[in-house]
């Protein structure tokens, strides 16, 4: 379950198992279950038990390990991995799918949306960073947000357009005001 996707069929049959202990039913008997299962998933400041639903906590563990890709860790599989798949970049968009891919890899493919929700980037000095495409300033891309097309400007122009307007969000859309001026 820590390396591979399961089988959505064996997640929902261990589930179904978890259930039938949890409400004390067995092959000959079944109990009636008093609270919804997705009530029971919840966590337990949420009112629910704190269990977990067992395909999204097999996401989770994949999404962990192509976490630790992108930290660099100095371990042997990793290494492997980034030797084998040709991953040279700590863009998980760019790691593609290979031919005979091992289940490891096909895992961390699928379970990358966990890492675009929680990952920012960090801008630095900006080079790698592409001020509309990537998540760098929120919990979304700049590109879905603003409702007017920019201006076709330059690189330097629209970085001093940027640093002389500030852009104010309300919603979907976006108010543009100087500064004033002194």
């Amino acid at each position: 379950m820590q390396s591979i996707i399961l089988p959505v069929g064996v997640l929902k049959t261990l589930d179904r198992l978890i259930r039938s202990f949890l409400w004390g039913s067995s092959t000959g008997t079944k109990k009636v279950q008093l609270v919804n299962w997705d009530t029971v998933t919840l966590s337990k400041d949420n009112e629910g038990l704190g269990l977990k639903k067992l395909e999204q906590m097999n996401h989770a563990f994949m999404a962990k390990l192509g976490w630790r890709i992108l930290q660099n860790e100095n371990c042997l599989w990793i290494r492997l991995l980034k030797a084998k798949y040709s991953i040279s970049s700590d863009d998980f968009d760019t790691w593609q799918p290979k031919k005979n891919m091992s289940p490891l890899w096909k895992g961390i493919l699928r379970s990358r949306y966990i890492l675009r929700k929680g990952i920012k980037r960090i801008v630095r000095n900006g080079k790698d960073t592409l001020f509309l495409l990537d998540t760098w300033l929120a919990d979304f891309l700049l590109k879905e947000v603003i409702s007017d097309p920019l201006p076709c400007l330059s690189c330097t122009r629209m970085w001093q357009a940027i640093g002389m307007k500030r852009l104010v969000g309300n919603g979907r859309n976006w108010i543009r005001f100087c500064p004033a001026s002194s």
